[in-house]
């Protein structure tokens, strides 16, 4: 499980940096688009932690 939450930290750390490089160029309405994006992107990463954690859960068991 070590390696699946590595690869998603850093799967997320690129796409987070990319999507945060990119709001900062844009304006207006543009740049909240892109900002809630992120924010979808970070709801994603949290609903995998806790798959991943369920999972965790019952092959302990």
């Amino acid at each position: 499980m070590f390696h699946e939450r590595w690869l998603q930290f850093l799967i997320w750390s690129c796409i987070n940096a990319m999507v945060s490089d990119l709001a900062f160029d844009l304006e207006g309405s543009r740049c909240h688009i892109i900002l809630d994006i992120q924010q979808l992107i970070e709801l994603g990463a949290l609903l995998a932690n806790r798959a991943l954690d369920n999972v965790e859960a019952r092959q302990s068991t």
